[in-house]
C-alpha cells in the first residue's frame, strides 16, 4: 500500500522585529520548505536576508514592530512572504553598504517582488521551485 503525504498547511508566523527573529524565522522557513519539497537551504538563506532587511531597515526612527512570515504551496511552487509593518521601502542615500540582500534573494528564488504592504511597511514575496517528486 502506497503512503501518500499531505502537503503542509499554509504557514503564518508573527515575530517581533528584533535580531533574534531572523534565526527563528529562517529555521522555521527551512522546515516548511523541506516539508513542501523545496530546497531548504536556499529558502532558509533568502528568508534570513528578508527578515534581516525588515529588522535593520524597516523601523528606523520609530518603535520596533512586527515581521510576518507566511508560506504556502501555489501552482506547484513554494511562495514565501516576509511582511513588516515598518516605514516601507525608500531610498536612503546616507546609508552605506552595497545593498546585496535583494540581489542574493534574486539568485536564490525563481522570482520575487517587493511592494508596499497594506497598512504600511514592506512585503517581499519570493517563489521557490518544488523538486519533482518531493512534495506531497
Amino acid at each position: 500500500m502506497e503512503q501518500t503525504t499531505q502537503p503542509p498547511k499554509p504557514l503564518e508566523l508573527r515575530y517581533e522585529a528584533v535580531p533574534a527573529s531572523v534565526t527563528a524565522a529562517r529555521k522555521r522557513a527551512a522546515e516548511y520548505a523541506r516539508d513542501a519539497g523545496a530546497e531548504p537551504e536556499g529558502v532558509e538563506l533568502a528568508v534570513a536576508e528578508a527578515v534581516a532587511n525588515a529588522v535593520v531597515h524597516g523601523f528606523t526612527d520609530r518603535p520596533r514592530g512586527t515581521v510576518v512570515l507566511s508560506a504556502a504551496l501555489d501552482a506547484g511552487s513554494l511562495v514565501v512572504s516576509v511582511t513588516d509593518d515598518g516605514n516601507g521601502m525608500r531610498p536612503n542615500p546616507q546609508r552605506g553598504g552595497l545593498g546585496l540582500g535583494l540581489a542574493l534573494i534574486g539568485q536564490l528564488t525563481s522570482g520575487f517582488s517587493v511592494a508596499h504592504a497594506e497598512g504600511g511597511g514592506t512585503r517581499l514575496r519570493m517563489t521557490f521551485p518544488i523538486v519533482a517528486g518531493e512534495a506531497g
